[in-house]
């Protein structure tokens, strides 16, 4: 997801007086705690989405690949994004059986697919760019500029629209659910693009 930030004016500090005021025994204590939220929300976090919660995700992705690349033009439309959330659904049940996951962790687990596709699909447009800079396809203009503008933009994007859509909630806690089924919608459509881009490149090589 978004990188979150939080700044402390002096961690040091902060450790030391933790120190001075509960002990040292207490503030083992204290460490050993955090290290064991740390881990056990990293591993419900992997759990979220097992392979055969993926599948149905990833049949849809093929499928819909397969269409776009026969047009003549990129299209993310309506049957384009079908596919979207259907590893939602399995991570809910699991939620709803457990209980103790924030609701944004299942939207998030499935953009978290969403970016390793998306990625994948700007790697390969990196390098067809590259190529075609080389051997100078395009004289008026650069890909690699093109290509490296064109997502940079696309970024700042997402990123203020999915904090728009935080910012709807006034701070309550359905706002990091709000803000992640923003992203995760828009990776997706961000990533059918440049991925049927990428298959029309292969067929024609």
């Amino acid at each position: 997801m978004t990188d979150h930030i939080l700044s402390f004016t002096s961690p040091l500090t902060s450790l030391c007086v933790l120190i001075s005021d509960c002990g040292w025994l207490q503030f083992r204590y204290f460490l050993a705690g955090i290290l064991l939220i740390w881990a056990t929300s990293g591993f419900a976090q992997e759990r979220l989405l097992t392979g055969s919660d993926l599948a149905p995700l990833e049949a849809c992705f093929e499928k819909q690949l397969k269409e776009a690349a026969t047009n003549n033009e990129p299209v993310v439309d309506q049957a384009g994004l079908e596919c979207v959330g259907l590893a939602v659904v399995p991570c809910k049940i699991k939620l709803f059986a457990t209980g103790s996951i924030p609701k944004s962790e299942c939207p998030n687990a499935e953009y978290e697919w969403w970016d390793v596709k998306l990625n994948q699909a700007y790697k390969v447009m990196m390098k067809e760019a590259k190529r075609a800079d080389a051997l100078g396809k395009n004289l008026s203009f650069s890909e690699v500029d093109s290509l490296l503008k064109m997502q940079r933009a696309w970024i700042g994007y997402r990123d203020a629209t999915c904090h728009f859509s935080y910012l709807q909630f006034g701070g309550g806690t359905l706002g990091p659910t709000g803000e992640a089924e923003c992203l995760l919608l828009l990776t997706a459509r961000q990533t059918i693009f440049l991925t049927s881009y990428t298959l029309r490149w292969a067929e024609r090589n």
